[in-house]
């Protein structure tokens, strides 16, 4: 399954191997909810 990074720059600088991650669950139509993960400090 392929996801995005989001909340946060595209960059290598900020893209951290290991970096904690939480899942968002994000409603794109009734029928599907597809995962996007953001960095665990995004207030």
């Amino acid at each position: 399954m392929m996801t995005n990074i989001v909340n946060c720059p595209q960059t290598p600088e900020s893209l951290i191997l290991d970096m904690p991650l939480r899942v968002l669950f994000v409603a794109q139509n009734d029928e599907i909810t597809l995962p996007f993960f953001e960095p665990v400090d995004v207030v």
